[in-house]
């Protein structure tokens, strides 16, 4: 897949707008936002980036949308929202006026580059859209979707033709400059050159060591660019097929790789969540633009200055007021995401919850590492300080766990649930706190003081049912996560629905397939409803360790997201 931004571009010449579009002319957190939000700190993770053919535009494909960039003052000027799912690509038009942007929900969209007017979706795709290309006259629209890469006719949207030969999914395409090759990147490691009207194969390119996530050729055409999940990026001459050079500093899989219209720079975006410029002719480093990332969970500082945000094993810390970038907070362990975050009540403290079954402590305002908790959970889905931050419970698996917050010693492991424990809140005066449940239940436990040495914990006796009509159909992490070897895999239906469940490997192949069949409206979340995987293909094999993903389809309803095994 692939990572976010705001360049920085020195060697392209300079122009001066005349004017911003009104249906632009906002200010960017507010762009796209849904009914109720005030404003969005970061912009989505980057998969993609594209510079306009004038050099004026810089549009970046992100899991909330299109972002377009004005390069010579290094803002945002739009937002363009529609697709269902995370934007995979993003290519202009040759005379600059038209955007195509491809999608995990298999589509290709086309819009108006000026005004930001969604104007045609090309529908056909038999899985995600990972790349998108106008051939050099703008008839022809080339995009990567399983293992083949597929051509449109860009007026009607009519398929053309298929290609076929990566034995891996096809993850970037791009055409030469004189429309005469197409140039393919894909998870079997190897970049390939085709013949664009015979669709014959020219050349193999190989010496990465991992999948081919992106590829571009330079202005000239002379050179191409691949950027790999091998954390670098290959420069091969396009006629003698020969490695030119390797460009290192990426700490991330390069998802996306572009020149600058006038070739002298390489903007390189990576998993790292960082953008790279290099330049093109010596592959020197320039400039690197870093501090975005993905946000699964959010909370503000008792005095509501800073706000804490927690992706993929990471922690940012953010200016409430200016959205200021503050710092990055790392530890939990890689490739696990932060379920949840809490401030201690006096604001010093930041606790946060991983799926890697830690509870960590931070110092807010230096960001180093206080103290880590450790427990019998199998993950920390929720985190909470009591009301006088002398405690941190937490709720992972099915049990409860409470901590000394100045000793980090386990004081209570509490069970009642029947489900995965979602949620945490305590009441104002610190005596009850109430747990929720993917049982459908939410429990209260009562804090007891005995002799004044220590706080014992009971359950009340009181279980409130928490469901009502589904609101959303939505797709649910996995638990536990990481597993070995089995794992469930919960959703919920806002309608009946034919509900089908598709595990994917790291290259995109299908490892397999859950067909549930016709749901009813309601809950899946507890392991007699949910769906579940034993860990093995469709031959039977146990799979082995690594990131999987998993997608559920419930009629039009389409949502992606990983899962790790830990053997």
């Amino acid at each position: 897949m692939k990572t976010s931004l705001c360049l920085t571009l020195t060697l392209l010449t300079f122009v001066t707008l005349a004017s911003v579009p009104n249906t632009f002319a906002q200010d960017s957190p507010q762009w796209g936002l849904p009914e109720g939000a005030k404003a969005r700190l970061g912009k989505g993770g980057i998969n993609e980036i594209q510079y306009s053919p004038n050099g004026n535009r810089l549009a970046v494909a992100s899991s909330i949308g299109i972002w377009l960039y004005d390069t010579a003052t290094h803002q945002e000027v739009a937002l363009l929202t529609g697709h269902t799912g995370a934007v995979l690509s993003v290519a202009f038009s040759p005379d600059g006026h038209t955007i195509a942007s491809g999608s995990g929900d298999r589509t290709i969209r086309l819009w108006d580059a000026d005004t930001g007017k969604h104007l045609q979706t090309f529908i056909g795709h038999a899985s995600w859209v990972n790349n998108v290309a106008f051939s050099p006259d703008g008839n022809t629209i080339a995009s990567g979707s399983g293992n083949t890469i597929q051509l449109w006719d860009a007026d009607t949207g009519n398929l053309l033709r298929t290609i076929t030969g990566h034995t891996g999914y096809v993850y970037s395409v791009a055409f030469s400059p004189d429309g005469n090759n197409i140039a393919s990147g894909s998870g079997d490691d190897t970049s390939r050159l085709w013949n664009a009207d015979t669709d014959k194969l020219s050349q193999t390119l190989t010496g990465h060591t991992d999948s081919v996530v992106s590829v571009a050729f330079s202005p000239d055409g002379n050179s191409i660019a691949s950027g790999s999940e091998d954390d670098t990026i290959r420069l091969w001459d396009a006629d003698t097929d020969k490695l030119s050079q390797t460009l290192t500093g990426h700490t991330g899989p390069v998802v996306s790789v572009t020149f600058s219209p006038d070739g002298t720079t390489i903007a390189s975006g990576s998993g790292d969540g960082t953008i790279r410029l290099w330049n093109a002719d010596t592959g020197d480093f320039r400039h690197t633009i870093s501090g975005l990332g993905p946000a699964d969970t959010v909370a503000f500082s008792p005095d509501g200055s800073t706000i804490a945000s927690g992706g993929w094993n990471t922690i940012q810390l953010w200016d409430a007021n200016t959205g200021e970038h503050l710092r990055t907070l790392t530890g939990h362990t890689f490739t696990f995401e932060i379920s949840s975050l809490a401030f201690s009540p006096n604001g010093r403290t930041l606790a946060s919850g991983s799926a890697d079954r830690t509870i960590r402590l931070w110092d807010a305002n230096t960001g180093e590492l206080v103290r880590t908790l450790s427990g019998k959970s199998e993950g920390a889905n929720s985190v909470v300080f009591s009301p006088d931050g002398r405690t941190i419970t937490g709720g992972g698996g099915n049990i409860i766990q409470s901590w000394d917050a100045n000793t980090g010693q386990l004081l209570h492991t509490l069970s009642g649930h029947t489900g995965w424990v979602e949620s945490i809140a305590f009441s104002s005066d610190g005596s009850t706190f109430a747990s929720g449940s993917w049982d459908g239940t939410v429990l209260l436990w009562e804090l007891t003081s005995s002799t004044g040495v220590g706080v014992g914990v009971k359950p009340l006796g009181r279980r409130m049912t928490s469901l009502g009509n589904i609101k959303r159909t939505a797709l649910l992490q996995n638990y536990p996560n990481p597993f070995n070897p089995e794992t469930w895999i919960p959703y919920q239906l806002a309608n009946d629905a034919l509900v089908t469940l598709t595990i994917y490997d790291q290259s995109g192949h299908i490892v397999r397939t859950l067909d549930t069949g016709r749901q009813i409206s309601g809950v899946y979340r507890d392991k007699a409803s949910a769906a579940y995987w034993d860990g093995r293909n469709h031959n039977g094999e146990p799979v082995t360790s690594g990131t999987y993903f998993y997608q559920l389809r419930a009629g039009e309803y389409t949502a992606l997201r990983r899962m790790v095994i830990v053997k």
